[in-house]
Order: structure tokens, then C-alpha cells, then sequence
């Protein structure tokens, strides 16, 4: 049975389930074994994750240019109040909210730029309010034909674009790829992983309202396992919703599997190599190779008995070998020059094809040996 069968087996034994727990227990079944699976792994990873990472960093950059505008415009506002004798509770628990922001002692759901903009925003009404509209040209435009009304702030061109993109991303949790597997995800590390995701964040002082809202699935997912002490106030793991995020990465996966040119997914590419048999002993041979030490071939030998049976791609063998090659230009400039050294490693230790790697050292004999 291949990979795609395997994956269609764990989508069907997760949808088919009747029992509520029995699904979600499912879905983490399936979340496992798309981890654990390179072929899937890689998928995940280039073409699913790698586009929520990329909207993250996007909007970080936004947010973070938002934020010095900000502060640059908060500076003027408090200059202006200093400079026009403007002092009232209002303003001074304003500044005070403004110099926490900065100094990143709040602890709060919302972001730096979104606190600021709060703060920033209650001085410009305070100013509107008490007829001080006349310092606001820097900061808002009003309607000609309501004056007291804002039109818009201008005192950030950034800060508008990060709410929007911000707006997006939180919209697309619900309606993209990426974030059906989010949301799969996290049923895996409700049942599975609880308690490492949980020790995690309660580690991270930064994370305290992350950490609150993981404790607040678990108790959920505990609720939907039959655990009558569990305590839940919303409703998270909704089953209908997960069955259609399960469904559309499953098809997803499918689609993108039956699309991929032979490039892509090749089978040279994702086929296990490997090393020793799944029972038994290696052959072992009394036939004798020496490679010399921090060359690739040596270097190659050594990582590939460090895996033994474990999947590894071409890419990861490249990877892991450049940096202990001591030559620059002896290292590993494809996978074609991966292949290549595999096939004179064979040669030399006369591996037949389809024979295992003989690698294994049997008594005080090996097949191969440094120098």
C-alpha cells in the first residue's frame, strides 16, 4: 500500500466516525501521519505553511513600521499638549497608556499597533471634543460640511494597510488551505501533544493569553472525550466545520499529488533509502573499502549509518554532509552528485542492485573503514 492509499485509509477511518471524539481522534491520526510522511511533509511544508509564514512576515513588517509612526505621531500629540498648556486626566491616563505600549508592559490581546492607535486616537478625540480641532491637521482630515466629524487619520500611511492585511489574515484561518491545516493541527495538539504545547507556552511570558486559550481547547477536547470535570465555556470543535476543513486539505493533497509533474514528486526523490533490512542482519562481506576522513564519501557513510532505516531525501543528504566536508568543492552541488556518489559507494563495496547498504559491523569486522 503506497502513501496515497495510506493517506485516503486515515481521511476515511477520520470522516466515517459517528462518535464525536472518534472523529477528532481521527483527524489527529491523520495529522500524524502526514507529519511523519516525507512526501506529505514536504508538501506541507513548501507549499501550505511556507504561504502562512509569508503573510505573517508581511504583516509583521507592516506592523512594525505602523508602530514607529505611531510613536513618532504620539511624540508630536504630547509636544502639542505641553506646548498648549492642555493637561486633564483624560490625556495623562492616555500618555500612561502610551509609554506601557511602548515599553511592552501590557498585557493584552491586542498588538502594539493596535494599542497605540486606541491611545493615539482617545488624545485626538479629547482634542476634537474640547474644540482644538485646529491642532489636528496633522493628524486628521474632517468633512467640509461637517467639520467636527473625522474623515480619516492621516497621521500613519501604514497603519491602515496593517488592519487590512490583518483583517485578512484572520479571515483566511477560516477560508484558506493553510488554515484548514491550522485548524487540524490543532486537534492533533489537543489530544496528542497537550501536554508539551502546554508546558511550552506556560514558559513563554509572552504567550499568556495563547497559553489560556490552549488550556481552554483542552478542557473542550477533555469535555468531547467524556471527562464530566472539564470545564468549557465556548465551543471551538465544532464537528461540521472540521470535517469540511479535513475534507478540503485532503482534496487538496490529492489534487496537488495527481498535478505535480515527475519532477516534483520523483521517485528517486522520495523513496526510502535503505540501509539494513527491516529483520535480520545486514549481509556482511569480508570485502574491505577505505575512505579517507572529511571527504564526501566518508562523510556520506558515516551520516547514512547515523539514520539507518529512517526516510531521508537526496536534499537532506546534501544538507546534512556539506557541512563536514572539509573541501569546498568537494561538497554535494546537487542531488545528481548525491546519486553519483551513492552509485561509487555501491560499486566499490560491490552492493549489487537492490541489495541493502552493507554497512553494518558484524563482530569486530566492518566493510569499511576511515583513514
Amino acid at each position: 500500500m503506497n502513501e496515497i492509499d495510506l493517506l485516503e485509509k486515515y481521511y476515511q477511518s477520520a470522516i466515517s466516525q459517528d462518535n464525536e471524539f472518534n472523529f477528532f481522534l481521527g483527524i489527529s491520526d491523520y495529522v500524524s501521519f502526514v507529519n511523519e510522511t516525507p512526501v506529505f511533509n514536504q508538501i506541507v511544508k513548501e507549499n501550505i505553511v511556507s504561504q502562512r509564514i509569508k503573510l505573517q512576515n508581511d504583516i509583521k513588517l507592516l506592523h512594525d513600521k505602523a508602530v514607529a509612526e505611531e510613536i513618532e505621531a504620539a511624540n508630536r500629540l504630547i509636544k502639542i499638549l505641553a506646548d498648549n498648556d492642555i493637561k486633564s486626566p483624560e490625556t495623562d491616563e492616555c500618555l500612561r497608556e502610551i509609554d506601557d505600549s511602548i515599553n511592552n508592559r501590557v498585557i493584552s490581546t491586542q498588538t502594539k499597533a493596535e494599542q497605540l492607535a486606541d491611545s493615539v486616537g482617545d488624545i485626538i478625540s479629547f482634542l476634537k471634543n474640547s474644540d482644538r480641532s485646529d491642532l489636528l491637521t496633522d493628524f486628521v482630515q474632517f468633512y467640509k460640511d461637517e467639520p467636527r466629524v473625522i474623515k480619516k487619520y492621516v497621521y500613519s500611511a501604514t497603519l491602515p494597510i496593517y488592519f487590512e492585511k490583518s483583517k485578512e489574515f484572520e479571515e483566511q484561518k477560516q477560508t484558506s488551505i493553510w488554515g484548514a491545516w491550522n485548524n487540524l493541527a490543532l486537534v492533533h495538539l489537543a489530544i496528542t501533544q497537550k501536554n508539551e504545547e502546554r508546558k511550552k507556552l506556560s514558559e513563554d511570558k509572552k504567550s499568556f493569553f495563547d497559553s489560556w486559550n490552549f488550556n481552554m481547547l483542552i478542557g473542550e477536547m477533555d469535555k468531547i472525550r467524556g471527562d464530566k470535570y472539564a470545564q468549557v465555556k465556548y465551543h471551538f470543535f465544532d464537528k461540521s466545520k472540521y470535517a469540511s476543513y479535513l475534507d478540503r486539505f485532503h482534496n487538496y493533497m490529492l489534487r496537488y499529488i495527481s498535478q505535480s509533474k515527475p519532477a516534483q514528486i520523483s521517485p528517486v526523490n522520495l523513496t526510502k533509502l535503505s540501509f539494513f533490512p527491516e529483520n535480520g542482519l545486514a549481509e556482511f562481506r569480508d570485502i574491505q573499502a577505505t575512505f579517507k576522513f572529511g571527504k564526501k564519501t566518508n562523510v556520506l557513510l558515516g551520516y547514512l549509518n547515523s539514520i539507518k532505516n529512517t526516510p531521508v531525501y537526496l536534499k537532506e543528504i546534501q544538507e546534512n554532509c556539506n557541512s563536514q566536508i572539509a573541501i569546498e568543492k568537494h561538497k554535494f552541488k546537487s542531488e545528481k552528485d548525491v546519486r553519483d556518489t551513492i552509485n561509487g559507494l555501491k560499486e566499490k563495496l560491490k552492493v549489487k542492485e537492490g541489495e541493502f547498504f552493507p554497512i553494518y559491523n558484524k563482530g569486530k569486522r566492518f566493510i569499511w573503514k576511515e583513514n
